[in-house]
């Protein structure tokens, strides 16, 4: 046993040894510049907050780098599938932080997101000198959408009924023909130190912990697929780990297409 024990600290004295500054090389070999597109459509919404991005090298110094493409050497267009009809959109900054306000918008009053239609959005512009594009299209969902109801208005935390059965909110909504992917976001609306669940079934944690991540606490998600493709009604639990705060939420709920879902 002695012996198996020198030798058992023997190799791990040679494994701590051993390690020391770990490097490691990065190769760009195969690297290529490429646009990244990022933005919601919604019918009879302004078209805005698209954000135009880069992909960088993975040995870049990115203090020296820009992730955003020139805006000066950029174009921004949305097109009507339907018509042809192509509008050309803006850059906006708001702040100081660029990495965070900025986006692409539509200015006029002539284009409308509509129920049922497809629409490209067309990028062109310069990336570590070299001129690309990129395009990507999104098909907004059929009419017929909408939250019909929820559950239970109220809710004890973690409540039973009578048989013991964990008691959920239950939302219903009637479908958008052609979508079987749905996302709902959980919000407490009034979400603070003092109305947080410390003794919830999730989570350990301190005022101060919860000071630090407030936003991360007080958002939740959920979200449904593989409905059936045609009209009707779908219900889904909203499960309780998405509630962190006693108070009121504000539950939105998206039909979603398939890049969204991909």
């Amino acid at each position: 046993m002695k012996k198996y024990i020198i030798i058992l600290l023997a190799i791990i004295s040679i494994l701590l040894s051993s390690c020391g500054k770990g490097t490691v090389e990065a190769v760009n070999e195969s690297y290529e510049p490429k646009i990244v597109i990022e933005g919601f459509l919604h019918p009879h919404k302004k078209v805005s907050k698209i954000r135009i991005n880069r992909n960088f090298p993975v040995d870049a110094n990115l203090t020296r780098i820009s992730l955003i493409p020139d805006p000066d050497h950029t174009t921004v267009e949305i097109i009507d599938e339907e018509t042809g009809n192509r509008y050309n959109l803006t850059f906006t900054h708001e702040g100081e932080n660029l990495l965070e306000n900025y986006y692409y918008e539509y200015d006029g009053n002539d284009l409308v997101i509509d129920y049922g239609k497809e629409y490209t959005i067309e990028v062109h512009t310069r990336i570590a000198g070299k001129q690309l594009s990129a395009r990507s299209t999104t098909k907004i969902p059929e009419q017929g959408f909408e939250i019909i109801g929820v559950k239970h208005e109220t809710l004890p935390y973690w409540h039973h009924d009578e048989n013991d059965e964990l008691v959920n909110f239950r939302v219903s909504i009637n479908r958008s023909p052609g979508t079987t992917f749905y996302n709902s976001t959980i919000s407490a609306i009034n979400a603070s130190t003092e109305s947080f669940i410390y003794d919830n079934v999730f989570d350990d944690v301190e005022p101060k912990d919860v000071e630090e991540d407030l936003v991360a606490y007080g958002f939740g998600y959920e979200w449904i697929m593989d409905t059936p493709s045609g009209p009707g009604q779908t219900d889904y639990n909203l499960y309780w780990y998405g509630f962190m705060f006693y108070g009121q939420y504000e539950i939105s709920v998206y039909a979603c297409d398939k890049n969204y879902m991909e």
